[in-house]
């Protein structure tokens, strides 16, 4: 992300040839550079080209300092977070079928956000884990109890069924 501190920086598009958009002190461009948005079909192509006109002088505020930041604000994070949905969405370059949770990775959260996160996790994971278990008790229940039925039936046809294989019938 980028913050012009002084002078002037113009917006270079070679497609269109009507006026471009000028950028003076105080503002910032390639502010989706720093965060992760799930969906963003740009990915982390840059989307315009910039001059500077004359002197001018920039910030760059790199993604881990912003995550740093973002660590301990985190409801100015989510306002970031749904501004940068709705210009990408304005644009047309959001893909909707992405979860919106999936916009927060682990160094953007707060240490009670990343618990909470892996709470919900081990929770989730331990309810996947009873059900499968839950599922396996069931499925070795049914098996022993088939499994008892047919020694039960070999037990009482016994002797049929070994005269039957001497007679080659099995």
């Amino acid at each position: 992300m980028f913050i012009v501190k002084r002078g002037t920086l113009k917006v270079v598009n070679d497609e269109v040839s009507s006026p471009s958009v000028i950028l003076k002190d105080g503002a910032t461009f390639g502010e989706l550079s720093v965060i992760h948005i799930a969906g963003n079909q740009l990915g982390d192509r840059r989307a315009v080209s910039l001059r500077s006109e004359g002197y001018s002088d920039v910030y760059i505020l790199n993604q881990d300092d912003v995550s740093a930041i973002l660590q301990e604000y985190p409801k100015d994070r989510d306002m970031l977070i749904a501004n940068a949905r709705a210009m990408l969405r304005s644009r047309n370059l959001l893909s909707e079928e992405i979860r919106e949770d999936a916009d927060e990775p682990q160094n953007m959260l707060s240490l009670d956000e990343q618990l909470l996160k892996l709470k919900r996790q081990i929770n989730e994971f331990d309810y996947q884990l009873n059900s499968m278990y839950s599922s396996f008790n069931e499925f070795s229940t049914d098996m022993k109890r088939r499994v008892t039925s047919l020694e039960n039936i070999y037990r009482d046809h016994r002797s049929q069924i070994k005269q039957d294989c001497f007679r080659g019938l099995l």
